[in-house]
């Protein structure tokens, strides 16, 4: 099952919760809470737009890959969560902050 994940406002991107996201990816299967856990490799999460871009309603921020319909609708709505908007532009964060 591939569900998109939609914005539900206008504005910028301000924060993604990475942290949270990939609780919600480890819990759809992508990863493991323990050694013995098996890795599902046909689910995990796809994000569509990155901190700093301006969205609106409808956008979508990412897919989810899950193994069922509820899976889906359950990390889809932990993935709204994630993400933290700004009424004001937000600068881009840097993919690369130095080069040793």
């Amino acid at each position: 099952v591939v569900q998109p994940v939609l914005a539900t406002r206008s504005g910028w991107i301000q924060k993604i919760d990475c942290r949270s996201l990939g609780l919600c990816a480890m819990e759809l299967g992508a990863g493991r809470n323990k050694l013995e856990d098996v890795i599902k490799t046909d689910v995990g999460i796809k994000l569509a737009v990155k901190v700093g871009e301006y969205v609106t309603p409808e956008t979508v921020l990412a897919e989810v890959y899950a193994r069922s319909r509820d899976d889906a609708a359950k990390a889809g709505k932990e993935i709204s969560r994630c993400y933290h908007w700004s009424d004001q532009a937000v600068e881009p964060t840097a993919l690369i902050r130095n080069v040793i």
